[in-house]
């Protein structure tokens, strides 16, 4: 028995070269991580849906910086990503996976109380990709879809809208998985509370491993990505005292960033400590962060 089949759930970051870089990977039959791979089916959308979605943040975000007077934190994630994956010697057809992506999406819709006019929107930014797995062994992943979803929606003027800020809840990974498990059972007939993965207990070992080396991992990026910050507060200072505007301004907005990206990162008491030091130096200084 396990309690959930499995969903895993992450923003994608850097604005378009974050939706172009996905966009690549999906479809990717040379990458390292595809060596496994044995076929990749476009399920729902295509590299147009990609691109409309960047359109759509781009125009978002170019929007937000001209009604904002204050300034404020631009939007660097135009969309969401969700793998949603079963365990080997499960393989549904792909008219299967289209129906339960779609009971997902629909769910998510409802969840989101959008409209009928932002409906027709947020089926337009749905992007999905299979990819069918080897099924030999009982190790490695089995086959699964990688679905994207668009966090902006059209506004009634035909440009970007309306932000989707509860895609990357808690909650609606929550409702994704509830969504999943009755899919399958109504797609397939395999219900996951009856499912026992084969090699439970290796398989446990392993996943305990593979969490603490993620933890390692996250801990590392979190100081390079502090050492970068700190690298980058040295030379705002400088252009501070240089009187340098167009130095100051880039300093600033990579400082910004940087900040943005250590706020999904795993912080020691350490780290957190350096983070708020440099963020009431900068402010001492007059920086707007």
């Amino acid at each position: 028995m396990i309690k959930n089949w499995t969903v895993t759930t992450q923003p994608v970051k850097n604005g378009t070269n974050g939706i172009i870089a996905r966009e690549k990977y999906l479809l990717s039959k040379s990458h390292p991580n595809h060596r496994l791979t044995e076929n990749i089916i476009s399920l729902i959308g295509s590299p147009n849906t990609s691109k409309r979605i960047s359109l759509i943040g781009e125009d978002h975000k170019l929007k937000q910086k001209y009604k904002s007077r204050k300034g404020g934190r631009p939007l660097s994630s135009f969309a969401i990503e969700l793998c949603i994956i079963l365990p080997k010697k499960i393989r549904p057809s792909e008219k299967n996976w289209i129906n339960i992506i779609s009971y997902i999406c629909r769910s998510i819709s409802i969840s989101c109380k959008l409209n009928k006019e932002e409906c027709i929107e947020f089926k337009k930014n749905i992007r999905a990709v299979c990819h069918q797995q080897n099924q030999a062994g009982s190790y490695g992943s089995g086959d699964h879809v990688h679905l994207i979803i668009g966090k902006v929606i059209n506004g009634k003027d035909g440009k970007g809208g309306k932000v989707l800020t509860k895609l990357q809840k808690k909650e609606t990974t929550r409702l994704v998985k509830q969504c999943f498990n009755y899919a399958v059972l109504k797609e397939l007939g395999i219900d996951h509370k009856d499912y026992t993965p084969k090699e439970f207990n290796n398989a446990k070992k392993l996943e305990v491993w593979r969490y603490n080396q993620q933890q390692f991992n996250n801990i590392k990026e979190t100081q390079r990505l502090i050492n970068k910050l700190q690298n980058q507060t040295e030379k705002w200072l400088k252009s501070l005292s240089d009187n340098n505007i167009k130095q100051r301004n880039r300093q600033i907005n990579r400082i910004r960033n940087t900040l943005n990206e250590l706020t999904n990162k795993i912080h020691t008491k350490d780290t957190k400590g350096q983070v708020k030091n440099i963020k009431d130096h900068i402010l001492k200084n007059g920086g707007n962060i």
